[in-house]
């Protein structure tokens, strides 16, 4: 692929010459090839001699030569003739003229070039602008979506979060109330075995009461029995003592 030729590429023209070659708008090398020598002339130290050459040396280096045209005869305030030279340099006007027309529509295809080329960017960016709405607007849809996606499964979440914990309050009332009815039957089992039991130990207490009772009624009637025995020995022994002391009484007399 060939490289494009610059202003400076053109034989005598160096940067201070392609700074004021700008200054006329002529930047490229096609530009100064299409110029004309009254443009040229009018930068300062461009001679017509210099015009044409520079002229020349662009179209030499774009591939084509264009002839030096001489400047008319200046006679010399010596007297002399000018330079034989200038009066043989060859003259190809019409050739020259055709050449920048050629020049001129490689630049217009150029320019057209250039301007399909933008218009073709510029459909291109506006392509994929709208591709770029359309994935923004779907990227959109998409956050959306997900948005009310998670919103649901937040939602469900808690549900199953509420309903999760309602079982539980409702597992935990039904084991404290088991619990309570549990402690309350056997509160109550409690209460029965002690009612029993103490009322078991009261009637053994009653029957012990009632059997000492006896008991004692007994060895009361037993005791008094066998005093009102002994009494009885007793006042009989007495009796039969007071006869044997009165009868020995009586032995005695």
């Amino acid at each position: 692929m060939s490289v494009k030729s610059v202003v400076t590429d053109v034989h005598g023209v160096g940067e201070a010459r392609a700074k004021q070659l700008k200054g006329l708008g002529i930047s490229s090398v096609e530009a100064l090839a299409a110029a004309t020598e009254a443009a040229l002339v009018t930068l300062p130290g461009v001679s017509p001699r210099i015009a044409t050459g520079l002229k020349a040396a662009a179209l030499k280096l774009l591939g084509a030569r264009l002839p030096v045209v001489p400047p008319p005869a200046v006679s010399d305030p010596s007297g002399e003739e000018p330079d034989e030279r200038s009066k043989q340099l060859p003259i190809a006007l019409p050739k020259a003229k055709k050449q920048i027309k050629h020049i001129k529509e490689m630049k217009r295809m150029k320019d057209k070039k250039q301007k399909d080329t933008k218009a073709a960017e510029e459909k291109a960016a506006k392509k994929d602008d709208k591709a770029a709405k359309i994935a923004s607007k779907d990227k959109g849809k998409e956050a959306k979506k997900a948005s009310k996606d998670k919103d649901k499964d937040a939602k469900k979440a808690s549900k199953d979060k509420d309903k999760d914990a309602k079982k539980a309050s409702k597992d935990k009332d039904k084991a404290a109330k088991k619990a309570s009815k549990d402690k309350d039957k056997a509160a109550k089992k409690a209460s029965k075995d002690k009612d029993k039991a103490t009322k078991k130990a009261s009637k053994d207490k009653d029957k012990d009461a009632k059997k000492a009772s006896k008991d004692k009624g007994k060895d009361a009637k037993k005791a008094s029995k066998d005093k009102d025995k002994d009494a009885k020995k007793a006042s009989k022994d007495k009796g039969k003592d007071a006869k044997k002391a009165s009868k020995d009484k009586k032995g005695k007399k």
